[in-house]
């Protein structure tokens, strides 16, 4: 759990605007904030798990990057094969949870066990173990 910055509790607006455009009939402009904004949620996750990626499990990220790719697979041999709307969802969050993967597996160099950031006194985990 990430505590919220002085600015975060605004992007909410976005949902808020998101949802007013799809009520007002205009769901695929509101589809499109919704979802295109959310990358500003996971930057407190990314940050985190750059500096120290203990903080995350792999294994779901990897879960969520799994679906995503099946609803990508669903969206290509679906009837609405040829919208770009409808991949946008399915390819955006992908990108976001695989980079989750990647910061997860990420070993911390050296320089930076000593960074003023790290919460614990601990000694820095290179990567997640195959057993979480």
């Amino acid at each position: 759990y990430q505590q919220l910055e002085s600015g975060d509790k605004y992007f909410v607006l976005f949902d808020v605007g998101a949802a007013l455009a799809w009520a007002k009939g205009h769901g695929t402009l509101g589809n499109f904030v919704s979802v295109g904004t959310t990358v500003f949620q996971f930057l407190p996750m990314y940050r985190e798990t750059y500096r120290d990626p203990s903080v995350e499990k792999v294994a779901p990220w990897c879960w969520w990057s799994a679906a995503y790719m099946l609803m990508l697979l669903a969206v290509a041999t679906g009837p609405g094969a040829k919208s770009f709307a409808l991949y946008f969802l399915p390819g955006y969050y992908l990108a976001l949870h695989a980079a989750m993967i990647l910061l997860c597996l990420r070993t911390v160099p050296a320089s930076m066990t000593a960074s003023p950031h790290r919460h614990s006194e601990a000694a820095p985990q290179s990567v997640n173990a195959a057993s979480e």
